[in-house]
């Protein structure tokens, strides 16, 4: 299991598995796929990639509905969508919006836009021609194929009546002069009257779409519908006909909002709604407008065509005057009367009643009985009955280590019990460690280290979502039960978020007990602090030949240390710089190097604590501008052992005698201006040891033992190895899957995979001079009790 510790080289580990054929060892869950994900930490970085992606996957109903999880960000791209059961969701609302926007407006043609007035890619790079924008320059088409679509906590924008931007001047933006010659430059108040044209944030045209709390930001033509759709608490913006087309469609408790212009004070129109069975439904909905743009009163809407339907129910009004007297006006020859307009219960934001008398005659009702139940016709979208479910976005923890988790509210740990299978909190004596496989998606699955090879992955019981699920553990397959996430909150604690909940539930201690013993659940998400854990870093070994274990305390720059045997020139100096050793003296060409990050001059503590496999000195290289000498080098003894190095700094050579078992701190840089980090040498120590030597006379009377004294000295700069142990490259003392892993690691040239020489001779189990592959097949047959070494 110590395999899904480590970053691997999948192909290389992949042979050795299916060579051994070893069943012990769990699979992890491949990426679902029911999310995708966009953003600068995400597996796509545009969303139409995602988009293009999950076409791919044919989703057909509703249980292989896909997310696509946007971080937060702006998103300027044209997106054209034609795939059923697609859910856009912002990953992290709490952390900023998601913007989608397109900058195609009607009367302009763009370089992008190729024949059909779509942008294409290819267009764009050639720049060979310009063409006209379709479908109002729609920056989102949901296309007929795009059925059940949803989005939650997104933006949809068109900035042609908003901004300028870079991007479209330079995509060549032309005026058609077909209804504007306004010529768009850099520095035009677009937001003008003289300025506006039709540019559409969204174009619904597929069945039975539906938004959670969504904006659509433009000024004419904002929002276009055609199909039955639902948006509930949603923002729609614009000046102009900005709710405009057909279909069966509820607003329920949205804002609808005048834009307003730079220059002129000009009244709206809500809606321009055409053919339709029932229509438009407002479902107390709030009409208000944009502070920062001058508006007239405005109207409810006019007929695009005669066949229209729109009913406002109980609507709220920012003030009495928002909507002129009348209520409705005529569009192109068709007068209010004759389409199927409806008002009902309008109040002001405050309460006040609203002087309805001047409405056209026969659209204000005393009496209504619409429900939106009689709107959706059957459908019953899923935001009328339930809130957006946030994927939310986890923190990118270190794989490569094992943490203690504390509960910040029992201060007690997270702890596995595999004789029940539950998880607890216990004392931190009796606490167990925990390692992180990355998944997919920002989600991990927890490993408790039982010891005796004994790995526990934390678990929702039965992959349920529900409150009071028991959290335990398993040594099962994975699963998606086990799949969490770490969401950090701003006291540096994290939410545990389970999979199966949605990123809605969260490992929490049931009832919010500090008692030791106490059980681990899954509770709905909020807040409490038996819900947040901190993560307390086990500090892991280097491993080495005279070094037995090197621990590296500065965690930041960490993964820059190593153990490096006999250093050679042109060998670096430290993991964080390109500096190399040019020449060596004598006295450390046998040696193992510690090779030490530059920037840990910056950490005002111990950097490391070294503790040798045999006797050895210490040789700590301290740049000589570091100055007072730092006090842990009280202890060590100035040497006139120098090398060179490219980065022309002198370095004197402190030197400690340590014994094997000994615990040597290295202690801090000192923090001293314009040096450098120090590195340190490991070099066999000359010892001599004693060993005895019995004979033994015996004689019919008498027994007579002799002992003899032999000193035997091994000279400074022969390599004294540990015992030979087959198939044991990680020097733990053991033979493992641990060793596979890294001989496969070291074989695939992963630069994180160092042998020792003890190490490599313990690998090389075939004795073929070096360790390979083979050597890896053959040692996880032997640990899965295949066959013997």
């Amino acid at each position: 299991m110590k395999k899904m510790l480590c970053r691997l080289t999948a192909a290389a580990v992949s042979a050795v598995l299916v060579s051994a054929a070893l069943p012990a060892v769990p699979a992890v869950p491949a990426q679902a796929a029911s999310t995708l994900t966009v953003g600068k930490s995400g597996t796509y970085k545009t969303i139409g990639a995602a988009v293009s992606e999950a076409a791919k996957l044919k989703p057909s109903n509703e249980s292989g509905r896909i997310i696509i999880a946007i971080e937060p960000g702006t998103y300027r791209e044209q997106v054209i969508i034609n795939t059923p059961y697609l859910t856009f969701r912002n990953s992290n609302p709490n952390a900023g919006e998601v913007l989608v926007t397109w900058y195609y407006g009607i009367g302009y043609k763009y370089y992008s836009a190729d024949s059909s007035g779509y942008y294409n890619a290819s267009s764009a790079a050639s720049r060979s021609a310009k063409n006209i924008a379709s479908r109002w320059g729609t920056s989102v088409q949901l296309r007929s194929g795009a059925k059940y679509f949803r989005a939650e906590n997104i933006t949809f924008e068109n900035s042609f009546n908003r901004y300028m931007t870079n991007e479209e001047i330079a995509d060549g933006v032309e005026a058609t002069g077909e209804t504007l010659t306004v010529q768009r430059r850099s520095g035009l108040d677009v937001t003008a009257k003289s300025a506006t044209e039709r540019a559409a944030a969204m174009c619904v045209e597929a069945d039975y779409c539906e938004f959670y709390k969504c904006s659509f930001l433009s000024s004419q033509d904002t929002l276009y519908t055609a199909n039955p759709a639902y948006f509930k608490e949603c923002k729609i913006q614009g000046n102009t006909d900005y709710i405009f087309g057909s279909g069966d469609v509820v607003f329920d408790a949205c804002e609808l909002c005048f834009g307003g212009y730079s220059d002129n004070a000009v009244g709206g129109y809500i809606t321009a709604a055409r053919q339709q069975t029932l229509g438009y439904l407002f479902w107390e909905c709030t009409v208000t407008a944009n502070p920062g743009k001058k508006a007239a009163s405005g109207y409810f809407g006019r007929p695009w065509r005669d066949t229209a339907h729109v009913l406002f129910y109980n609507t709220k009004l920012q003030n009495e005057n928002i909507i002129t007297p009348a209520g409705w006006t005529c569009m192109s020859g068709v007068d209010p009367a004759q389409a199927t307009f409806r008002e009902y219960n309008t109040k002001t934001v405050s309460g006040g009643n609203v002087n309805t008398g001047s409405r056209v005659r026969g659209t204000v009702l005393s009496a209504c009985n619409a429900a939106r139940e009689q709107y959706f016709g059957g459908w019953i979208p899923y935001y009328y009955k339930n809130s957006g479910s946030t994927v939310k976005t986890g923190e990118k923890l270190d794989a490569s280590t094992a943490y203690y988790i504390r509960n910040a509210g029992s201060g007690l740990y997270l702890t596995a019990n595999a004789s029940t299978g539950d998880v607890t909190q216990e004392s931190k004596e009796n606490a167990n460690f925990w390692y992180l496989e990355t998944c997919a998606d920002g989600y991990y699955i927890l490993y408790a280290d039982l010891g005796g090879e004994r790995w526990y992955g934390l678990e929702c019981a039965g992959e349920k979502p529900d409150n009071g699920t028991n959290i335990g553990c398993s040594d099962g397959n994975a699963n998606d039960g086990q799949l969490v996430k770490f969401v950090r909150g701003a006291d540096g604690a994290y939410e545990i978020v389970t999979k199966v909940s949605g990123d809605q539930s969260c490992a929490g201690v049931s009832g919010g007990s500090k008692d030791a013993g106490a059980t681990v659940i899954e509770w709905e998400c909020n807040g409490e602090a038996d819900q947040r854990w901190i993560l307390e870093e086990k500090v892991l070994p280097l491993k080495g030949s005279y070094i037995r274990e090197l621990y590296v305390l500065d965690r930041e720059h960490a993964q820059s240390w190593s153990l490096y045997d006999r250093p050679y020139s042109g060998i670096r100096m430290f993991g964080d710089r390109d500096v190399t050793i040019t020449a060596l003296p004598d006295a450390l060409k046998d040696s193992e190097i510690i090779q030490t990050a530059c920037d840990s001059k910056y950490y005002d503590g111990a950097l490391a604590e070294c503790i040798p496999a045999q006797p050895v000195t210490l040789y700590a290289a301290m740049d000589d501008r570091v100055s007072p000498l730092p006090a842990w080098l009280s202890g060590w003894t100035k040497t006139d052992v120098e090398f060179d190095n490219s980065g022309d700094v002198h370095f004197v050579c402190y030197a400690k005698d340590a014994e094997a078992g000994e615990t040597v701190l290295l202690g801090t840089n000192g923090q001293s201006a314009n040096c450098v980090n120090y590195i340190a040498f490991a070099v066999p120590r000359t010892v001599e040891t004693t060993t005895a030597i019995v004979t033994e006379t015996t004689t019919s009377f008498t027994e007579t033992t002799t002992t003899q004294t032999v000193t035997e000295t091994t000279p400074a700069g022969q390599e004294i190895l540990p015992p030979l142990l087959k198939g044991d490259a990680d020097l733990s003392g053991i033979t493992d899957v641990s060793d596979v892993v890294l001989i496969a690691r070291y074989c695939a040239e992963d630069g994180d995979a160092v042998l020792s020489d003890a190490g490599k001779r313990n690998a090389d189990v075939n004795q073929n001079g070096a360790p390979d592959m083979d050597d890896a097949a053959l040692i996880l047959r032997a640990v899965a009790k295949i066959e013997p070494l």
